[in-house]
Parts: C-alpha cells; sequence; structure tokens
C-alpha cells in the first residue's frame, strides 16, 4: 500500500549516497509487501490473528562488483481482529537491521520501520473500502550512510522484504469493487496516497515531501478447463518529490501486468514490472571538502523486471505441508548497468498443531548483475532467505 521513498532522498544527502544508489541499480520498481500471513474461511472466520517472525535475507557479491555484501534481518510483528462481520483492522511493524559492505567499509541501519494501520469496511457485498495510515516510527532522519543501506536494500532484483525506511506520515484510502461478466469474475480498485512533508537530515530544519500517490488495478479470473486462469494490470502516477521546497524527483508511472493459472496442484504465474523514467535533481558536492556547488538534473532511465514463477504444494502429514517454488526474474533497463537476473529456489513447510501456525522457510538464489562501473561486464551473485513465523488464530472470543 505505501510507496518507498528513501532511495529517491539519498540524492539530497551527497556523492555517497548518490553513488550507491547507482550501486543498487535504481529505485525499487514496486515496494515489496510486508511480511503477514492471512487465512480465511466462511464457515469458520478468523476474528482475531497475532503473527511474529524472524526473517533474514543476504546476497554476497563476486570481484568487481559495486558492493560485496548485503543483508537484511527482520522481526515482523503483524495483529488483525476482525470487528464485526463486514469490518476488520489490521496493524504491522517491523524492527530491521540492514547491512552493506564495500571492501573494508560496511554501513548498517538498525531500528524500527514505519508502522501501518489499515481499516477494512464491506460496505456491500460487493464494494469494500479501506483507509490506512502510516507511522512514522522508522528513522525519518537519516545520515548519508543510513540511507545509502535503504538503497541498496531497496533493490527489487534482489527482493528484499521492507519498502517503507522512514518517509513520514502518509494517508491511503482506497476503493475495491467486484462483480461478473459472462464467465469472469472482475474486480476494480483505486487508492489515493497522501504524504506529509518531515525533515530528514539531523540538526537541520531542511523538509523533504514526497510525491502523493494515484494506484489504479482491474483484475479477473475464471475457471478454464481443470484450471483458474487470472490476470491483472495496475498503474502507479506520481507527483513530484520536493526537498526543502524545489522540485527534486519527478517519477514516471510504474505499470504491472500479472498473469497466472492454477491447476489443483500446481501454479505457473508471470509478472511484467516497468518504470517509466523520471527526472531527479541531485546535489553536486566538492570531492574535497564536501560544500555545495549546484543542482544537477539526472535522468532516472526506464526499468523492466519480468518474473516466472512455479510453485506446488502437498500434505507430507495431517499437520505438515511442503511448498516448494522455483522462480526466475530478469530486469532490463535503460544502459547496461543494473541489467541482470536472478534465479530462485524456495521450499516452505506450514504446520499446525492445535491452536498454533508455523511457517518455516527457505530460499536459495543465484545470478548475475552488471555494475555500475562504465563497460563492466556481468557479476555473480549468490545468496538466500531464512524465515520462520509464528501465527495465532482465534475463531471465537
Amino acid at each position: 500500500m505505501f510507496q518507498h521513498r528513501s532511495a529517491v532522498r539519498l540524492f539530497a544527502f551527497g556523492r555517497l549516497a548518490l553513488t550507491l544508489l547507482t550501486v543498487s541499480a535504481s529505485l525499487s520498481a514496486q515496494a515489496p509487501e510486508p511480511i503477514t500471513v492471512t487465512t480465511t474461511s466462511r464457515d469458520n472466520p478468523t476474528i482475531l490473528s497475532t503473527a511474529l517472525g524472524v526473517h533474514f535475507q543476504g546476497y554476497s557479491f563476486a570481484k568487481g562488483s559495486d558492493v560485496d555484501a548485503s543483508q537484511l534481518g527482520l522481526i515482523p510483528f503483524s495483529y488483525q481482529i476482525l470487528l464485526n462481520p463486514r469490518m476488520s483492522l489490521d496493524a504491522y511493524t517491523v524492527h530491521v537491521d540492514a547491512r552493506a559492505k564495500s571492501g573494508p567499509t560496511t554501513i548498517r541501519y538498525n531500528g524500527q520501520l514505519d508502522s501501518w494501520l489499515r481499516l477494512r469496511w464491506q460496505y456491500t457485498p460487493s464494494t469494500t473500502l479501506a483507509v490506512g495510515v502510516s507511522f512514522p516510527t522508522g528513522l525519518s532522519k537519516q545520515d548519508p550512510l543510513q540511507a545509502a543501506v535503504a538503497s541498496v536494500i531497496s533493490n527489487d532484483l534482489l527482493g528484499y522484504r521492507e519498502g517503507n525506511w522512514g518517509a513520514g506520515w502518509s494517508t491511503t484510502a482506497g476503493i475495491t469493487t467486484a462483480w461478473r461478466r459472462a464467465d469472469w469474475r472482475i474486480s476494480t480498485g483505486a487508492s489515493l496516497r497522501l504524504s506529509s512533508p518531515f525533515e530528514t537530515k539531523p540538526d537541520t530544519n531542511l523538509r523533504y515531501a514526497p510525491g502523493n500517490e494515484l494506484r489504479l488495478r482491474v483484475s479477473g479470473e475464471r475457471s478454464y478447463s481443470t484450471g483458474i486462469l487470472a490476470t491483472g494490470f495496475t498503474v502507479q502516477l506520481f507527483q513530484k518529490d520536493k526537498y526543502d521546497g524545489k522540485n527534486i524527483f519527478a517519477p514516471g508511472p510504474r505499470v504491472r501486468f500479472d498473469l497466472s493459472y492454477d491447476w489443483p496442484s500446481l501454479h505457473l504465474g508471470f509478472t511484467n514490472l516497468w518504470r517509466f523514467k523520471g527526472d531527479l535533481s541531485a546535489e553536486v558536492l566538492n570531492a574535497i571538502d564536501g560544500t555545495y556547488l549546484r543542482d544537477t538534473l539526472v535522468t532516472v532511465g526506464w526499468q523492466n523486471l519480468q518474473i516466472f514463477t512455479a510453485s506446488t504444494s502437498r500434505k507430507l502429514t495431517k499437520q505438515i505441508a511442503i511448498a516448494p517454488e522455483l522462480a526466475f526474474k530478469w530486469r532490463t533497463a535503460d544502459g547496461q548497468a543494473g541489467r541482470g537476473w536472478l534465479l530462485v529456489s524456495s521450499v516452505f513447510f506450514p504446520m499446525k498443531f492445535d491452536d498454533m501456525e508455523y511457517f518455516p522457510g527457505f530460499k536459495y538464489g543465484f545470478g548475475s548483475l552488471i555494475p555500475s562501473l562504465t563497460g563492466a561486464s556481468a557479476k555473480t551473485l549468490n545468496g538466500g532467505e531464512v524465515s520462520f513465523i509464528i501465527r495465532h488464530p482465534t475463531r471465537k472470543f
């Protein structure tokens, strides 16, 4: 629901942040979804759910890459409650420890990130209204090193989980409607996020104002042969970001297309994320003493990320299931820097014992990425993820 802005804010902090933003291969194409676990049952609905998890992601890069390693550790917490049969409330927060290593230097971001609260109301059987608020519990005042870590971690090819790295107050209102047309079950949605300006640098009164965001989506699904065919299309439009009262970034539109087919025991999916060109105003600093020289306009090139997935699941015992997945990501970009691919294999073991649910998971990925150095060839990378989420659902008070 909320859009990542830390990578843009780097350009107001100087040359180091600008360099590491290029290293990370650009702004995130879409804010990653937070780690949450939800299950529903029409006959026996969950009226209260609490989930707590531990998650670690890490990647290492071959010699000659822009960075040597990046890591992200998370402790997410989510709370969901059904207030009445037509209204629910969700809350989410997370503590992170993020690091990026380049040569002898390791930069770190440690602390709580922004939290959010969302209220959903089923206005009619086919229409749902939602209002969400993001709270500035994260480190909204960042120094260049902390901001640089947020940039590296926001690399969308690697798929790090969190994207809300301290973005001040914001409010999002949305509506979703659903209806049938012939054999299709169609859903349309729209949301508007309004952001508030906030101070970004320690010991200054300079204010960063993220641009507001309009998001539109249409999706549909139908039975086809022995499975379910589903597709969706999303458009994101942004106003200009401002820093110290001046336009700093004019992001282009972002478009997402989804297509999937589900058999009883197999899921195949395809996602295409396209980010159009944007214009960025960056500070030019003196390389000797770091003093401000002038502003310059930088074009942030287009970027296209394609994701192919195949997954299945089956029960091992009455309480334990296994859910393996294979995903291939391919990213192209305006210019050579940032182009790359990643092949990821994962396996999850959903478990349920008495009133507790457990979700251990493991991932391993390898691929290549072209660094920002002019004329550099693609460099290999590899890494993985380990996660464990505990959830306690309550189906009666």
